[in-house]
């Protein structure tokens, strides 16, 4: 109960941290907040979990997509970090599906309610409703989580905690990295 108590704590902590800064040759620092400390230990170079997902208007998908670099960012629509990110998620979408990157929102919140949602916040990349036991099986502790995973299905990096994709900092955090990463066959 006390790791249960402390892991939770560690989330709220985890939401409200700042960004760390990109090291200066613009790769991704591989600094963080102690919960993505653990988080990339647990899981980046790591196969991740296959699971299938009810894309909204589209059908069923098994994730991540094979053959296809795909972020998958873990939300719920009364999480106000998540919905703060929407517009920039909606920009890493536009700008990087050319070229290949698959972004899948994944809710915990029910499937009813999304349709609504997603309009409503403009939503342009593909949303699956229903994933608490998803979250349970990729041990998400905090919202929103994203994980960018590589065409072979291994986790390259973890983020946890709401970002403004297109900002600066955050930009240049992801924006080298998915260049590689979409660059590899």
């Amino acid at each position: 109960m006390r790791h249960l108590i402390f892991l939770l704590f560690l989330s709220v902590v985890a939401a409200c941290q700042p960004r760390k800064p990109i090291n200066p040759n613009g790769v991704p620092s591989s600094e963080g907040t102690e919960l993505e400390t653990v988080a990339r230990r647990l899981w980046v170079g790591k196969s991740a979990p296959l699971i299938h997902a009810n894309i909204l208007g589209k059908g069923s998908a098994l994730l991540p997509y094979k053959d296809e670099v795909t972020l998958l960012s873990f939300w719920f629509a009364a999480c106000p970090p998540c919905v703060t990110e929407i517009p920039s998620l909606n920009k890493l979408q536009e700008d990087f599906a050319p070229q290949g990157l698959k972004l899948v929102a994944l809710t915990i919140d029910a499937a009813a309610t999304l349709p609504a949602f997603a309009e409503k916040h403009k939503i342009k990349y593909a949303l699956s409703a229903d994933h608490s036991q998803t979250a349970k099986t990729y041990k998400v502790s905090a919202y929103p989580t994203n994980i960018l995973i590589d065409r072979k299905g291994i986790v390259r990096q973890i983020w946890i905690g709401g970002n403004d994709w297109d900002a600066t900092q955050a930009y240049m955090e992801i924006s080298p990295l998915l260049k590689q990463i979409l660059a590899e066959k």
